[in-house]
């Protein structure tokens, strides 16, 4: 299967509402359902939440390589034109990249927890830094894989079972992967494609949220890119690296004034 092939796989999707158009991209170990409390909470749009190439129901091809290319063709065909796209993560890279390259089916963004890695070095440096977990799933190496499988026989079984805060179908999807998608997901969009450089270059308007106490997303390039790109406004709210899962009135409260075009109540400062 060649990279132009992935437009034909279907990504599997969850769809509600009319209106507008605005599609939901998941960060990485998540699903469509991670939306869901947004969903419940949030209205007056056509809502479509993929789960990406190799994640949740998607198909997992054997040949994929799950890089910025195959994950975009795949993901491009359930965008309509003149879409919102509100990303978390891994997501808002996928996102920023398709924004900058197909303007036609891309209004504004809406990004959660970007991370703003400038460049390659930066990211793996950022992402070694979350533990020894990413450290050896960006390593690619056979540890890591071990690490993997270990993790999905002994934790897997019980982790509903254990403590958390976020919604109980969140946690099973994290599950939802194979080393394969996740670790080279991880090594060649997060890690291979910063996604500052893509955001200097918007020519739309976008809003990057980001939890107080977020210790995912590296985002001290922040104030730099908000003063290259007058398109970009941030906002900070009180939650942690997963604040549309924990905190969905927050988001849809944002996502409903970036619909309307209207300001929204705090500036990052």
């Amino acid at each position: 299967m060649d990279r132009t092939s992935f437009e034909s796989v279907q990504l599997a999707a969850e769809r509600w509402g009319s209106g507008p158009p605005v599609v939901f991209v998941h960060g990485i170990g998540g699903s469509a359902r991670y939306w869901r409390p947004l969903a419940d909470v949030s209205g007056g749009y056509r809502g479509v939440a993929v789960d990406l190439l190799g994640f949740g129901r998607s198909p997992r091809p054997r040949s994929a390589a799950y890089d910025l290319e195959e994950h975009l063709a795949a993901l491009t065909p359930l965008i309509s034109p003149a879409s919102t796209l509100v990303a978390h993560s891994t997501g808002a890279v996928l996102a920023g990249a398709l924004a900058n390259r197909r303007p036609d089916l891309v209004s504004r963004l809406l990004l959660i927890g970007a991370p703003l890695y400038a460049d390659v070095a930066e990211a793996r440096t950022e992402v070694r830094r979350l533990g020894w977990l990413a450290r050896v799933t960006a390593s690619g190496d056979l540890a890591g894989r071990a690490a993997c499988a270990v993790l999905h026989g002994l934790v897997r079984p019980v982790s509903s079972l254990l403590p958390t805060v976020l919604p109980d179908e969140v946690v099973q999807d994290f599950w939802e992967h194979s080393w394969r998608s996740y670790s080279q997901t991880l090594r060649q969009v997060v890690i291979g494609h910063p996604l500052l450089s893509d955001l200097a270059r918007l020519r739309m308007p976008g809003t990057l949220l980001y939890g107080a106490q977020d210790r995912t997303a590296a985002r001290h390039a922040l104030p730099e890119l908000l003063e290259r790109n007058s398109l970009l406004h941030a906002l900070e709210v009180p939650g942690d690296h997963h604040v549309p899962a924990r905190s969905p009135i927050r988001v849809a409260a944002v996502l409903h004034a970036l619909l309307a075009q209207a300001p929204v109540d705090r500036e990052w400062d």
